[in-house]
C-alpha cells in the first residue's frame, strides 16, 4: 500500500518529502523483527573481519539455520525463510570443497560468478543504476539475502569511484540495500576490517547501515577460529558479549563468565565431556581452560611461597 505522502513546503525553490509525525504514524511499514541473533528483518547489516578469520563459513552457518528454521549455538531462528548467498569472492572449487563437509538446506541458495558465467549473464552491479531493478527483483522475495564480500555483484577491474571499497560506490547501490529492506528482507553485506581492526569507510557505513557486527578474532578459545562479536552499531541488540569458536566439525558459543563456571563444574565431579555438553563448548575448550586456571593457581601458590621465603630470610638476617 502506497502511503499518503503529504508534502510540506521547504522554501520557493523546490519541495523536500517532509512528513508530519501524524502521518509517519499512519506509515504500513513492513515490520523490523528479529531473525535470528543481532539479524533483523527490513535492515541493512555488515558483518566484518579480518581476511580467512571464518566470516563466511559463520555467516553460511547462520544462513543454513535461516532457511532450515534450525538454531545456531544458543541462537534460535525467529523467522524461516529462503536465504540468497552471493559468493562472488571465491572461485566455484573452493565453495564445493567447503560444501562438502555436511548436508544442505535446499532453501540456502547459492550464486558464483561460475554460474552467472555458465548461464552466459553478465554479473550484475550493484552500483550501476541500470541492474538495480533486475537485482532486486530478483532477490526481494528471500528472507535473508548475504553479499559476500561487499564488493559482491560488482564487475572486477573497477576504477576508484567505481569500486565497492570506495564510499561514493556504498552510496550508488544505495538504492538496491534499501529497496530490499523495504520489502521485508534481512540484508547482510560481508566485509573486512582495515589494518586498525575498523570496518573500512566506517563513517559511510554506520550513516546507513542499521547495524555494524565486527568478528574481532579471541585466544579464549582453543581453536584458531575463535572470535568475540562486537556490535560498533545497534549495540543493545545482541545482549551479552558472546564468542563463537569453531572445532573444525562444530561451532560452539560461549560467553566470559563461562570459563570460571565450566571449570567449577569439572571440579563438582563431572568429567570433561558433561560439561562440554552443559556450556555448549568443545572438549578441548575445557581441557585448556582447566590448563589455564591450574596454571595460574600454580603461580599464585608460587608467589606466595617465595614471598614467605622473603619474610623468613629477612627475620634471620635482620
Amino acid at each position: 500500500m502506497t502511503p499518503d505522502i503529504r508534502i510540506i513546503d521547504v522554501d520557493a525553490d523546490g519541495r523536500w518529502p517532509f512528513q508530519s509525525l501524524e502521518s509517519i504514524k499512519k506509515l504500513d511499514l513492513p515490520p523490523r523483527t528479529p531473525v535470528i541473533g543481532p539479524f533483523n528483518s527490513a535492515s541493512v547489516n555488515v558483518v566484518a573481519a579480518t581476511r580467512g578469520s571464518g566470516k563466511t563459513m559463520f555467516m553460511t552457518e547462520i544462513a543454513q539455520s535461516v532457511s532450515s528454521g534450525e538454531k545456531f549455538c544458543d541462537w534460535t531462528c525467529e523467522q524461516q525463510g529462503k536465504v540468497a548467498f552471493i559468493q562472488l569472492d571465491m572461485p566455484i572449487q573452493a565453495v564445493q570443497k567447503r560444501a562438502m563437509r555436511r548436508e544442505w538446506h535446499t532453501d540456502l541458495h547459492y550464486i558464483t560468478r561460475w554460474h552467472f558465467q555458465r548461464a552466459g549473464m553478465p554479473t550484475p552491479d550493484i552500483g550501476d543504476p541500470e541492474h538495480h531493478n533486475l537485482i532486486v527483483n530478483a532477490l526481494s522475495a528471500y528472507r535473508m539475502v548475504i553479499f559476500d564480500t561487499r564488493r559482491a555483484i560488482q564487475p572486477p577491474g573497477q576504477g576508484a569511484a567505481s569500486n565497492m571499497w570506495h564510499p561514493s560506490y556504498w552510496i550508488a547501490s544505495a538504492p538496491v540495500r534499501h529497496a530490499l529492506a523495504d520489502a521485508g528482507v534481512c540484508v547482510v553485506f560481508l566485509d573486512h576490517l582495515n589494518n586498525a581492526g575498523e570496518v573500512k569507510d566506517t563513517k559511510a557505513i554506520e550513516d546507513d547501515a542499521d547495524a555494524v557486527i565486527t568478528l574481532k578474532d579471541s585466544d579464549k578459545g582453543t581453536s584458531d577460529l575463535c572470535f568475540h562479536i562486537e556490535m560498533s552499531k545497534d549495540r543493545d541488540n545482541i545482549g551479552e558479549e558472546c564468542y563463537f569458536e569453531f572445532d573444525g566439525d562444530k561451532w560452539h558459543q560461549f560467553t566470559d563468565v563461562s570459563m570460571k563456571q565450566a571449570v567449577a563444574n569439572y571440579r563438582t565431579n563431572h568429567t570433561v565431556r558433561e560439561t562440554a555438553e552443559q556450556f555448549g563448548i568443545g572438549e578441548r575448550t575445557v581441557k585448556n581452560w582447566v590448563r589455564e586456571v591450574n596454571a595460574a593457581r600454580r603461580a599464585d601458590d608460587q608467589a606466595w611461597e617465595a614471598e614467605r621465603i622473603r619474610e623468613a630470610t629477612g627475620r634471620l638476617t635482620g
